[in-house]
């Protein structure tokens, strides 16, 4: 009986953790290919997104709104880019509040003003969420 209540709460905590990150399969018929999208909390879908794209600073969320803020490196060759350009547009936005389960909205933010100098409010928050780059 011992045996059976630890692997039923052995198989409970781990359909717990795992239930935080999971990958959903998505099929394009068009292409006949299937690929995977990590669906979960934000700090799950948002550690594939960071690797994988240099424009994102880092993220935090505010549990008190349960708004998640995402900074972009917003200058370029010394300017100030177009974010619709480069896809951080409300399409973006709806696509991340689809995959992630604990936050009701997102905000984007320019990591620099429009001259290319530290906007200080942001870098602290960056800094107290653990990110430096």
């Amino acid at each position: 009986m011992k045996k059976l209540l630890l692997f039923c709460f052995t198989f409970f905590l781990i359909s717990h953790l795992n239930a935080e990150c999971r990958k959903v399969a998505v099929y394009e018929a068009k292409y006949d290919f299937t690929w995977y999208q990590t669906h979960g909390s934000y700090d799950c879908v948002l550690a594939e997104q960071m690797e994988a794209d240099d424009m994102l600073a880092g993220f935090w969320f505010e549990e008190k709104t349960e708004t998640l803020f995402i900074v972009i490196n917003n200058i370029r060759v010394g300017k100030d880019i177009d974010l619709d350009y480069y896809g951080f547009n409300q399409n973006y936005i709806d696509s991340l509040l689809n995959k992630i389960d604990n936050v009701k909205a997102i905000k984007l933010q320019r990591r620099f003003s429009y001259d290319g100098s530290i906007q200080p409010q942001v870098e602290l928050r960056l800094e107290e969420a653990g990110f430096k780059r």
